[in-house]
């Protein structure tokens, strides 16, 4: 079905970059994701950081990392 959605550019990033990697329509991952959000009754399990081994999670700053993205900042790095 076709509707028109508006979506924030950093969600419309992070959609394509999930479709690239899954070779799927951006269409079929938002509803994908919607579905999931929809039916998900449980909250996420919060994990403290002396949880985890090795990197520690760093506090989310709402910037979406994407490939395009991470390849970037490698070529001006040099890397």
């Amino acid at each position: 079905m076709r509707t028109t959605l508006d979506i924030d550019e950093d969600v419309l990033a992070a959609v394509r970059e999930l479709g690239e990697r899954e070779r799927k329509s951006a269409g079929r991952v938002v509803s994908e994701l919607v579905r999931k959000a929809l039916l998900s009754r449980e909250q996420p399990e919060i994990v403290s950081p002396e949880g985890y081994i090795g990197f520690r999670p760093l506090p989310p700053r709402g910037v979406v990392i994407t490939q395009e993205l991470i390849d970037r900042i490698r070529a001006e790095e040099g890397i």
